[in-house]
């Protein structure tokens, strides 16, 4: 966990952090009263929430920008995974955890004995983890380091002056105007507070599989059969570590022929590729199979809303039957097949 960002700024950040932790702000701040503030250079929007007053589980995290924000919406949402590792797999944010010291994995407590944080009386450590889509939780880089930086002495302002006054802030984060409070930097370079709009939900609505003409003009030549399909995606538990600077969750994507029950394509995608390959990767399917199936059944909403346009570009009709739910049945599967070529090729 000791990266390329220096001993110093680690210290200041774990300083910083130990301080939030003395503070205890999870003993009177729930997890749906979100704060923010606004990154005095980029004048992008950071959304914080104080995890521990109904668990274990202790943390600030820090959803950065547009994309954190989107994230942080739709784990809210009932449209959330289940799987506790699709909710992993699913956050953009950065996460500072507190744990005790026993608790803690030997490469934190290797960073806190590299910045010669002293341990004595302190009853709660920090650990630093990025989350991105489709990758392990790993430290983050400057960039992120930035957000943390500006997060952390925020949050210790907000949980200060709520412990002070906490009347003053709503139980849900929002006043009566749809206004949360959102810390800012004057052109006198104090920080103050002001209530404002978040990013408004309208402009961050759930992404969607484009296709380019010619894969549209390519998948409309194939003949139309009479199978039905059901798609799936989700991701591996088998991290790859090989490729690029750090570990990625393959992300599957697959049809079952719902009458033959046999699979009729699979791809391992990478975060990488993840929408920007999914187009050409149906296209591929078909084109080997000779046809467009005559339906499409998806399982969930999300995938609905995901990959409506994508079908409806190649006309494809698609079906949302929820009852069709294999995602789990499929997995088990795919992960025992696969488990079962490596071991053979090894």
């Amino acid at each position: 966990m000791i990266t390329e960002i220096s001993a110093d700024r680690w210290l200041s950040l774990v300083n910083a952090s130990t301080s939030f932790a003395k503070l205890e702000p999870w003993k009177w701040m729930a997890d749906n009263q979100v704060f923010g503030f606004q990154d005095p250079k980029t004048k992008e929007k950071g959304y914080c929430c104080v995890m521990g007053l109904h668990g274990n589980f202790k943390a600030l995290a820090i959803y950065p920008g547009k994309q954190g924000w989107l994230s942080y919406h739709y784990l809210n949402s009932d449209q959330a995974p289940e799987d506790p590792f699709e909710v992993v797999m699913a956050q953009r944010c950065l996460m500072i955890v507190f744990q005790t010291v026993e608790d803690t994995d030997p490469q934190d407590m290797a960073l806190l004995r590299h910045v010669k944080l002293q341990l004595d009386g302190l009853s709660l450590v920090p650990a630093f983890r990025s989350y991105m889509p489709g990758y392990m939780p790993w430290a983050p880089n400057d960039s992120e380091f930035e957000w943390m930086e500006l997060g952390i002495a925020q949050a210790l302002e907000v949980a200060s002056e709520v412990s002070a006054a906490p009347q003053l802030f709503p139980p849900a984060g929002y006043n009566e105007e749809g206004e949360m409070l959102i810390r800012q930097q004057g052109d006198d370079g104090l920080w103050v507070d002001a209530w404002l709009k978040p990013e408004p939900t309208m402009e961050l609505s759930p992404i969607q599989v484009h296709a380019d003409q010619e894969v549209i003009e390519a998948a409309l030549k194939l003949t139309q059969g009479e199978g039905i399909w059901l798609l799936e995606e989700f991701y591996l538990p088998d991290a790859v570590e090989e490729q690029g600077p750090k570990p990625f969750f393959p992300r599957a994507l697959l049809f079952f022929d719902m009458e033959t029950y046999h699979f009729r394509g699979i791809s391992l995608l990478q975060p990488t590729q993840w929408p920007s390959a999914i187009a050409n990767t149906l296209l591929a399917y078909f084109q080997e199979l000779g046809q467009r199936p005559s339906r499409v059944v998806i399982s969930n909403k999300h995938n609905l809303v995901f990959f409506k346009k994508v079908f409806a570009d190649f006309e494809i009709p698609v079906l949302l039957e929820e009852g069709a739910d294999m995602k789990e049945e499929l997995k088990d599967a795919l992960i025992k097949m696969l488990r079962e070529q490596a071991s053979q090729g090894s």
